[in-house]
């Protein structure tokens, strides 16, 4: 399949449900009877990652500022690494939530049409 095949918001939906991670969790986690883990899970994960990022930019703003642009503190990998594990901790925790599937296509592109944007 091309990837004209589908339409963005369809590519999303497929990523989000093409999400194997539950099976790297240890059985430990697995068996845990807490009714909510898994989504409390993605969402420590998340404030981490977003912490993360803070981080930087905060390093950046206090002990970069006598580098030239471009060479300070913050690691661009760093950033496109967690940037990419926040939006699948995301497609995660939606796939998990307590009250059940979140399809987040569905209000990305509700979203996207409320603010004029085309989706083809």
């Amino acid at each position: 399949m091309s990837k004209k095949d589908y339409s963005p918001i369809e590519g999303l939906r497929r990523l989000q449900d093409l999400a194997p991670w539950t099976d790297l969790w240890s059985e430990d986690y697995k068996n845990d009877p807490r009714p909510y883990k898994d989504f409390e899970h993605c969402l420590t994960n998340m404030a981490q990652l977003v912490g993360k990022l803070l981080f930087m930019c905060e390093r950046e703003d206090h002990y970069g500022e006598n580098r030239p642009r471009g060479q300070g503190i913050i690691d661009n990998e760093e950033i496109k690494r967690s940037l990419a594990w926040l939006l699948m901790t995301s497609m995660k925790a939606a796939n998990v939530s307590p009250l059940g599937k979140v399809d987040l296509a569905e209000f990305v592109e509700k979203d996207y049409k409320r603010r004029g944007v085309e989706i083809d």
